[in-house]
């Protein structure tokens, strides 16, 4: 088999592979579910606290203002009554790993 032919089949099979990867990460229960974004509520003291822990006594990394947007992180185990989340900051890059109060994120992220 001359050499551009097996160079054209190998960009069709990749070509096909990413489609296929791409198609899994969009249908439900796929890995896209793993990076669902919920929007932070309102409280009464103003703020979610973004947490170093899954404890009121973690350390406390930031003060999330009500409408404010959390990935969740499903490579960490959540315990009861806790959310392992990603606060990324706008226009800076920053990423920041903590933990928030379940009851404190929107039930339904997307």
């Amino acid at each position: 088999m001359p050499h551009h032919a097996t160079r054209g089949a190998f960009r069709r099979a990749l070509a096909s592979a990413i489609l296929l990867a791409a198609i899994f990460l969009l249908l439900p229960g796929g890995a896209a579910r793993a990076t669902a974004f919920c929007e932070v509520k309102a409280t009464r003291d103003g703020f979610v606290a973004l947490r170093d822990a899954p404890s009121t006594g973690g350390k406390l990394i930031r003060r999330l203002k009500a409408g404010e947007m959390v990935q969740l992180d499903s490579t960490r185990r959540n315990p009861r009554g806790w959310k392992a989340v990603i606060f990324r900051e706008d226009g800076e890059g920053k990423v920041q790993p903590g933990w928030v109060s379940a009851g404190l994120i929107e039930r339904e992220c997307g």
